[in-house]
């Protein structure tokens, strides 16, 4: 079954359980990581030139995203003054 979205937002409910899932792995490793902190970070750095992603590789990109990944995504944040951006 091939599931289509209109926008980001509807992919993004649909994803937002792997996401929550994928924090809870982080904070049972001792470190506190926002779902929309995978999110950005995934839409700007991987996803940002990608054109028909399956649902599946989408899942599989957020199981698999490390703490490192997040935490270049933080600082770079951080050097744009861009602290209070949520999900873009």
């Amino acid at each position: 079954m091939q599931y289509h979205f209109q926008n980001r937002d509807e992919l993004y409910l649909r994803v937002k359980p792997a996401l929550s899932c994928k924090c809870n792995d982080f904070s049972k490793e001792g470190v506190e990581v926002k779902e929309f902190e995978i999110w950005n970070y995934l839409t700007i750095h991987k996803w940002k030139s990608s054109k028909g992603l399956m649902l599946c590789d989408v899942v599989n990109d957020i199981m698999h995203i490390t703490f490192d990944e997040v935490e270049k995504y933080r600082e770079n944040r951080k050097e744009q003054n861009l602290d209070n951006l949520e999900i873009i």
